[in-house]
């Protein structure tokens, strides 16, 4: 029996539909997670509701729901009341033990159904498990087998953590992702401890071997920018034959990049490695209009990255801008976008064609001419 079978198996009784709010409840009615979002469960029929930046997730991934999602126009009560008159609940059993008192008053003072506290019943099915479920954590268990197996090779005696830290423009040093990602103040510049990690078996062979090194797009400091600063990295790029790209992100971040321009970043990269190094920066055109207003709370704050061309046109790498940004959310990048854009400028650089072979040399040329005149 699947999981959501199972819950509705609970709708026989007080109440004729189930009202999932916690991130646990509708992991496991729809198998998958989502991380934000509100799920209704009843015998007529499943909808699952949530914000634009997961709705391509949700649509691919949750079955037995019908997915809509949530914006500034169409909130979450909004969908639940279109929900409850649809399948014509009265009752719905919700979570007492996930929701404050303020969500509990909202809910009970703005949707069309009666609330029963259900917890206990929705929280039973958690506790056990089916043999399927039984079966994906035995090969959950064995992927981690085989990863631990894999790691374990790289592991040498001496070997210690490695530990990121910042320097903020006050002099405060942070160590650790969490606290350099909350920081309030501006960051000057990053390191790792200990400063000559000795770099895992593989990376530079891999990275003398590639077309492209691509970074980005994501958090300037605390994703992108430390993997430049690990010893050796840096200059296993620039002595490479490879073509390095910068993704710049589409917003900034609040509090690693508040208010930086599209310059501002790749200045940032500039200052962990050398102009030469970074070959193209993409950035988005700007020209995917929203289809509505994200609320600020969805982006945390966040605003637009500017992309301050006057400045980006006398720094050291040419500027790839396009369309990078998903139709539904065009505050995250597309994926299939971004690729098309990498290989359509990789595939453009006269350097790259040359080395593959994908351009004449005047010696090909001059082969070629020689054989049509013999063919003369």
């Amino acid at each position: 029996m699947k999981n959501l079978d199972k819950y509705l198996t609970l709708l026989d009784g007080d109440v004729d539909g189930l009202l999932l709010t916690s991130r646990y409840s509708r992991h496991y009615g729809a198998e998958f997670d989502i991380a934000e979002g509100v799920a209704i469960v009843t015998k007529k029929g499943c909808r699952y509701f949530t914000d634009s930046r997961y709705i391509e997730s949700a649509e691919k991934n949750l079955k037995g729901f019908e997915v809509l999602d949530v914006n500034r126009e169409i909130g979450y009560i909004q969908r639940l009341n279109a929900a409850i008159a649809d399948f014509g609940v009265t009752a719905l059993g919700y979570e007492e033990h996930y929701l404050t008192a303020e969500e509990y008053f909202h809910y009970a003072e703005k949707l069309n159904a009666k609330l029963v506290p259900f917890h206990k019943p929705i929280y039973a099915f958690r506790a056990t498990k089916e043999d399927w479920e039984l079966e994906l954590m035995r090969k959950a268990q064995a992927i981690t087998d085989r990863a631990f197996a894999e790691v374990i090779t790289r592991i040498k005696p001496g070997m210690t953590e490695l530990e990121l830290q910042a320097e903020l423009v006050d002099g405060t040093i942070l160590t650790g992702e969490c606290n350099i990602g909350e920081t309030e103040v501006q960051i000057a510049h990053l390191m790792v401890d200990p400063p000559y990690a000795e770099v895992l078996p593989g990376v530079l062979e891999a990275i003398d071997a590639a077309d492209a090194v691509i970074l980005g797009p994501g958090s300037l400091y605390t994703s992108v920018i430390p993997n430049l600063c690990v010893h050796q990295i840096v200059d296993a790029i620039k002595d490479s034959s490879c073509k390095t790209f910068y993704i710049c992100n589409v917003t900034d971040q609040p509090g690693e990049t508040t208010d930086y321009t599209a310059s501002d970043h790749l200045q940032a990269i500039y200052d962990h490695s050398c102009p030469e190094m970074i070959d193209y920066m993409l950035v988005d055109d700007g020209k995917t209009e929203p289809q509505v207003e994200l609320a600020d709370i969805l982006l945390q704050a966040s605003m637009r990255v500017k992309v301050d061309y006057e400045r980006l046109d006398k720094m050291n790498t040419k500027i790839i801008e396009t369309s990078l940004v998903s139709e539904k959310n065009p505050y995250h990048h597309d994926s299939r976008k971004l690729a098309e854009a990498i290989l359509r400028t990789l595939f453009s650089d006269k350097e790259f064609k040359l080395r593959k072979g994908l351009v004449p040399t005047h010696k090909m040329e001059k082969h070629f001419h020689e054989i049509e005149e013999g063919r003369h």
